[in-house]
C-alpha cells in the first residue's frame, strides 16, 4: 500500500505540472495531506483503543488446550487494518518468558474478541500478559505503538491455573482415634457418642437410650424427640510436601517431578478426603520463611490448598528438618514426607521426628531403590510417573 500511495503521489505531481487548473491542484493537494492525516487519526485511535482480558483467573488440566479470550474496542469511526497483540506468557515459579502475537483487523465502532488456546506441561500457575498493541493506517504507511509496561491495570492480565491430576488410590485408611488425639473436628456423615456436639436430632424409635432424650424439644413438640452425638475425627495424618527442589537450566525450567511431587500430594489428601479423614498438609514456603500449614476438611479446603501450594516458589530449606524440630506435644498418627529425593542429610534427621508413630517418605528420585526401611518408624517408598498407585499399594494411610 505504500509503495502504491507514493506511485499516486508522483502521479498526481506531474498531473498537476502538466495540467494547469484547480481540480489538479487539489488532487495533489489531498494526496499530499493524506499522510498528515492518517497519522493524526492513527494516533488519536491509539490513545482511545482500549483491551484486556476478559476473565482474570481460568482454571485447566495439565496439556489441556484452554482457551483465553482478550477483548478488544475500537470506539472511533477509524478502521484498523491491521492490530498487533503481543503477548507474553510464563510459568509463576520459573518465569522464563515467552512471546506470542495475535493479528487481526479493528473495524470502525466494534468490540471484538480474540480467544487464543494455552496449554502447560508443568502443573502451577500459568501468567499471561498483554504487552503492547501495534496499529497500523489504513495505507500502512505509520504505525503506533502502545506499550503497558508500567501499566498495572488488572485487565492486562491473566492467569491460567493448571491443577494437578489425582491419582484414584485404593489404599486403605487406618483409624486413630483410639491414640487419643484431641480434635475438634466431627464427621459429617456418622453419629458417635461425643456428646460436646449434636449430630442429629429424630423421633423417639425403641432401642433408643433415655438418656440421650431432648426434654426441652420434646415439651415444645408434645413428642418425644432424641439426640444423636457426633463422631470426633482426629486431625491423625500430616501430608509434608518437599519443596527443597533445584530447578533445571540454571533455574529457568522447572524439573520433571515437580509434577510428580504435586500429583502425589493431590492424590493423597484426595483419597483421604473420600474416606472422610481430615487431615494437614504442610510445607515450607522460603519466601516468607515459614511452615505453612493447611487443614484439610472438605473440597474447598483441598482446592485452596493445591492453589497456595502451586503458588510456593522452590528451594528454601527442606520441611524435613522443620519435622524435625516441632514441637513434639504436636501428635499425628501417620506422616507423610512427599520429596524429591532423600539424601544422607535428610536421612540422618528422619529418625529425630517424634511427633508420630509412623513416617513414610515418597521419594520421586528417578535412582532411589526398592522401598526400604530406616528405623522401625521410618520407611521409604520410591513413586514413579504414571505408576503412583503401583508404588503406593502396600501403604497403610
Amino acid at each position: 500500500m505504500a509503495v502504491l500511495y507514493f506511485i499516486l503521489l508522483i502521479v498526481s505531481l506531474l498531473f498537476y505540472i502538466l495540467y494547469e487548473g484547480v481540480f489538479s491542484f487539489y488532487l495533489f493537494s489531498f494526496m499530499l495531506l493524506l499522510p498528515v492525516a492518517l497519522n493524526v487519526l492513527l494516533s488519536l485511535c491509539k490513545r482511545r483503543l482500549k483491551i484486556g482480558f476478559v476473565q482474570a483467573v481460568q482454571t485447566a488440566g495439565r496439556y489441556d488446550k484452554t482457551g483465553v479470550t482478550v477483548k478488544i474496542e475500537n470506539p472511533l469511526r477509524i478502521p484498523v487494518p491491521n492490530c498487533m497483540i503481543k503477548i507474553s506468557y510464563y510459568m509463576r515459579l520459573d518465569k522464563k518468558a515467552e512471546y506470542f502475537t495475535v493479528n487481526t483487523p479493528l473495524f470502525p465502532k466494534n468490540v471484538q474478541y480474540l480467544t487464543v488456546s494455552v496449554s502447560s506441561k508443568h502443573y502451577g500457575a500459568l501468567k499471561m500478559r498483554i504487552e503492547s498493541v501495534r496499529i497500523n493506517d489504513m495505507l500502512k504507511l505509520f504505525f503506533r505503538t502502545k506499550k503497558f509496561k508500567n501499566d498495572t491495570s488488572p485487565q492486562l492480565e491473566t492467569m491460567v491455573t493448571v491443577f494437578p491430576d489425582y491419582t484414584e488410590l485404593e489404599n486403605p485408611v487406618m483409624n486413630y482415634s483410639e491414640m487419643g488425639l484431641e480434635t475438634d473436628v466431627y464427621s459429617k456423615t456418622k453419629k458417635g457418642d461425643d456428646p460436646s456436639e449434636i449430630f442429629d436430632i429424630h423421633e423417639y424409635v425403641e432401642g433408643d437410650k433415655i438418656s440421650r432424650i431432648h426434654w426441652k424439644l420434646t415439651a415444645k413438640q408434645d413428642k418425644t424427640m432424641v439426640k444423636d452425638y457426633s463422631l470426633p475425627v482426629a486431625n491423625s495424618v500430616l501430608i509434608a510436601v518437599d519443596l527443597d527442589i533445584p530447578l533445571k537450566n540454571g533455574g529457568a525450567d522447572l524439573p520433571d517431578c515437580y509434577d510428580l511431587i504435586m500429583e502425589c500430594a493431590a492424590s493423597v489428601s484426595m483419597r483421604l478426603l473420600e474416606n472422610q479423614c481430615p487431615h494437614r498438609t504442610v510445607w515450607f514456603d522460603p519466601k516468607m520463611q515459614t511452615a505453612e500449614h493447611e487443614m484439610i476438611g472438605d473440597i474447598e479446603d483441598y482446592t485452596l490448598m493445591i492453589s497456595r501450594l502451586l503458588e510456593t516458589p522452590l528451594g528454601g530449606e527442606s520441611i524435613v528438618y522443620r519435622l524435625a524440630a516441632e514441637d513434639e506435644r504436636v501428635k499425628y498418627g501417620h506422616i507423610l514426607i512427599i520429596t524429591a529425593s532423600l539424601d544422607e542429610k535428610k536421612s540422618a534427621v528422619l529418625p529425630q521426628i517424634n511427633s508420630a508413630p509412623r513416617i513414610t517418605v515418597l521419594s520421586a528420585d528417578k535412582n532411589a531403590d526398592m522401598p526400604f526401611e530406616i528405623d522401625e518408624r521410618c520407611s521409604v517408598v520410591p513413586v514413579q510417573t504414571g505408576a503412583i498407585a503401583e508404588c503406593m499399594q502396600d501403604i497403610y494411610l
